[in-house]
């Protein structure tokens, strides 16, 4: 017998969507002061894992891993518990899931520690069975996301392993210099580009709510922000969405645009921005909108978020944010509850039961 579906506590504007994207700015400042005191301790390697918008603030956070000489990996919990071999390195396993109890996660964490590893954990909830497992766990947050699109949840997350990673990465002078901007602006930077932004997103979902496909693309640390952008379009609006690397989106994928198509470009200052205006161009030719995200102005978008210009690996903290805002409208101007995914009708809370029993996510 199936259980009854979700009755939604909000039916209009404003929705917790909403005050969860204007509440990033407050959740960010209690994550720092949550993983301020950690002293991180020599491994061989770090492995991130997580699903869905908590894997992909794993990636976010732990690719300033790039610019270290640390040798790390991000891999999906079902991956990490089923197909990845032991190696012979030490290890530090860090596992991100809101809820604590996420199934797969808890097994993929559980795998790591029976293999040896390290246990790091990171969750919103205190007192979950995350926290039997891993051998340190920071709740991060000042509380819960009370949306099930987990916007301010992922900022929260992307945040505790940012702070984590540069703790691995130490005395690196490149990264010394991201440090102290992640610690001492971003936040203010967060909260000025949601207060400018939100206007011209709620006039860009108005005018572009008919929109049939959407198509995020993105370069090096904005990557991530494409996909978990084109996961919201899907969890609030229910529209088909892809999030895709700038290049790989231009082998093929552009063929399937059309005049119902929108390409959204992330292109920060950096090596992207050239192959970003050849997309924009061949998107105008067939006949699609157009929109980008980028601290530079007139890139000849349909239409253009500016954010302030930060360090590369630091933008997509920024980036979200606009696309966040867009997706909330856009669910709105599409006549959508954007608070939870579909689980207020029953067919779709009764797949959900079978994709994640009771108590297993």
């Amino acid at each position: 017998m199936s259980t009854p579906a979700l009755i939604p506590e909000r039916t209009s504007h404003p929705f917790y969507t909403y005050e969860m994207i204007k509440d990033i700015p407050k959740g960010f400042r209690s994550t720092l002061r949550a993983i301020s005191d950690f002293k991180a301790e020599p491994s061989d390697e770090l492995v991130f894992t997580g699903n869905g918008t908590a894997l992909y603030s794993a990636m976010m956070g732990s690719q300033i891993l790039n610019l270290s000489n640390l040798d790390w990996c991000v891999t999906p919990a079902f991956e990490l518990t089923n197909y990845e071999r032991a190696g012979k390195k030490s290890r530090i396993a860090i596992a991100v899931s809101h809820s604590g109890i996420t199934k797969s996660t808890l097994d993929a964490l559980s795998k790591e520690k029976s293999r040896g590893s390290k246990t790091i954990a990171l969750t919103h909830f205190a007192d979950r069975p995350i926290s039997k497992i891993a051998d340190k766990t920071f709740v991060i947050g000042d509380s819960p996301d009370k949306s099930r699109c987990h916007t301010r949840a992922y900022t929260n997350s992307a945040a505790g392993v940012f702070g984590l990673a540069l703790a691995f990465a130490q005395g690196q002078e490149e990264l010394e210099i991201v440090r102290r901007e992640f610690e001492t602006q971003l936040t203010d930077e967060i909260e000025s580009t949601i207060l400018r932004t939100e206007e011209p997103a709620k006039k860009a979902a108005s005018e572009l709510r008919n929109v049939s496909k959407i198509f995020f693309a993105g370069a090096g640390p904005n990557i991530v922000t494409g996909r978990e952008a084109s996961l919201k379009i899907k969890e609030a609006s229910y529209l088909a969405a892809e999030g895709m690397e700038l290049e790989e989106i231009l082998h093929g994928p552009a063929m399937s645009f059309n005049k119902e198509t929108l390409v959204v470009v992330l292109a920060p200052s950096g090596p992207s921005v050239e192959r970003a205006n050849d997309l924009l161009a061949a998107s105008k030719k067939i006949g699609g909108k157009t929109m980008i995200v980028s601290d530079l102005s007139s890139l000849g978008a349909d239409y253009e978020f500016h954010i302030n210009r930060t360090h590369e690996y630091l933008s997509p903290f920024l980036a979200i944010i606009p696309l966040y805002l867009f997706s909330y409208f856009l669910a709105l101007e599409n006549g959508k509850n954007p608070d939870y995914i579909h689980y207020t009708d029953q067919k779709y809370w009764d797949a959900r039961n079978i994709i994640f029993p009771p108590g297993t996510h």
